[in-house]
């Protein structure tokens, strides 16, 4: 009777000391903030004054093939409407379109970067509600400052998850490349042909440098149409 007694009490101490362990574990993947892309941000008490840092969730099982997203920097993103590409979003779309359109549909957010090494930032627009995104992937539009206060469309692309990334390590014609990930993880690379970014038959693989781009509208307050 007393050697039961006692082997339960070993057992009961294994099995509190593994769910600590448990425990322990899922807080850690949680402070790394992991996700179902095994991108993931790190976190730190001395954060890099340019942007988060985005690295696997687990190093050690980390597929060499597959890319790995590094940010350098985060890209500007304004939180004040611009009335100007507000007008230019919505001449991409028929009276008819736009009349259809809900309250969430008319949000975008914005980013602001230099894709081409003129000195003038083109704009990254992301677009949501109901029209826009599907099965968690979202509208992007890129537009091109020529002159000022006047933009044009030079990017239409579908299927994107945020955020969004530049690369600039390699270029085309001095113009970036644009990468986004799809909700089953892959991620498909954009070149300009010198009229608009088109899906580049290049892949990524290993870890990449990029710029990340956080032109969501979810919860945006700012609104194309009023």
């Amino acid at each position: 009777m007393k050697m039961n007694f006692l082997m339960s009490l070993c057992l009961c101490v294994a099995m509190a000391l593994w769910g600590c362990k448990q425990d322990g574990a899922q807080q850690e993947e949680a402070a790394n903030g992991g996700n179902a892309s095994n991108v993931t941000t790190s976190t730190s008490a001395n954060p890099d004054p340019e942007g988060p840092q985005f690295k696997p969730s687990d190093p050690a099982k980390f597929d060499e093939s597959r890319p790995r997203m590094v940010a350098r920097k985060m890209a500007d993103t304004p939180t004040e409407g611009d009335g100007y590409l507000e007008t230019a979003i919505r001449k991409q779309f028929t009276a008819e379109e736009l009349s259809e359109m809900s309250d969430d549909d008319k949000r975008y957010g914005y980013s602001k970067i230099d894709l081409n090494e003129d000195q003038t930032p083109e704009i990254i627009v992301g677009l949501t509600g109901p029209r826009f995104c599907k099965d968690g992937m979202c509208k992007v539009f890129v537009f091109q400052e020529p002159s000022p206060k006047k933009y044009v469309l030079i990017g239409n692309i579908e299927g994107v998850v945020m955020p969004f990334f530049i690369y600039e390590k390699d270029r085309l014609n001095k113009w970036a490349y644009l990468v986004s990930q799809d909700r089953f993880g892959e991620f498909r690379m954009y070149s300009f042909n010198g009229t608009q970014y088109d899906v580049d038959a290049r892949k990524m693989s290993g870890e990449q440098e990029v710029v990340v781009s956080l032109a969501t509208a979810f919860n945006s307050p700012l609104r194309f149409l009023k």
